[in-house]
């Protein structure tokens, strides 16, 4: 199953002054829509419950910022740094993440529907709680990332990373990792994770030691 792409119209409204556009969802409770934001500098600023629906953010920066509870649908995310930002019990429904940053961002029991990271680098995000539907994973870097106890309904990656990510509790069946890196990945002490991954032969090999099976070449 091909993932969503977001709705975004063709002619967007450059957003001049995002700060008033903010102070002007929150007064009136509205989403901020069908627009572009670009070169946004963000230190520690307050997101929570905004929505965001048919917004593309460019070349942006939202350091350590919280975004707790906001909503994104059909949004685009390019160029843009995120790391160390709070997206806990957020919502993303057709969103992509193209050349962007999260390192150490929070996206703790997100609901997480039909997105995509291409290009991305992730390192150090924490999806724990998380439900996943439909999401594509590609050419990023998720190392040291932790999924513990999500739900993993059709996730796809290819040419990715996840050396040392954390899968606590996280059932895998399905998720084919054959063109991905999955080294020193944590898992529960009777690595029922595993039951139903796709894996390479190679892989088989490295992941055997959840099993406490030794190998050894044949004399």
């Amino acid at each position: 199953m091909s993932v969503k792409k977001p709705n975004l119209y063709e002619d967007m409204e450059q957003v001049e002054d995002f700060s008033a556009v903010l102070a002007n969802a929150r007064e009136y409770e509205i989403d901020i829509k069908n627009c572009e934001i670009t070169g946004v500098v963000s230190s520690g600023v307050d997101f929570s419950n905004i929505g965001f629906a048919g917004v593309v953010f460019r070349d942006c920066k939202f350091m350590g910022c919280d975004f707790s509870k906001a909503s994104f649908v059909d949004d685009a995310f390019s160029g843009c740094d995120l790391s160390n930002s709070v997206f806990e019990e957020a919502y993303f429904n057709r969103c992509e993440f193209t050349n962007c940053k999260g390192a150490g961002a929070s996206f703790n029991s997100t609901v997480i529907r039909d997105v995509s990271w291409t290009n991305c680098n992730f390192r150090y995000s924490i999806f724990n709680k998380a439900q996943f539907n439909n999401i594509s994973i590609v050419y990023s870097d998720f190392c040291d990332a932790a999924f513990t106890e999500s739900a993993l309904g059709g996730f796809s990656a290819e040419n990715a990373y996840f050396l040392g990510t954390n899968f606590f509790r996280s059932p895998l069946k399905g998720v084919d990792f054959t063109k991905c890196e999955i080294e020193g990945i944590v898992l529960s002490d009777s690595n029922y994770e595993l039951r139903g991954a796709v894996v390479t032969s190679l892989q088989a090999v490295s992941l055997s030691k959840f099993l406490g099976i030794v190998i050894k070449d044949e004399q």
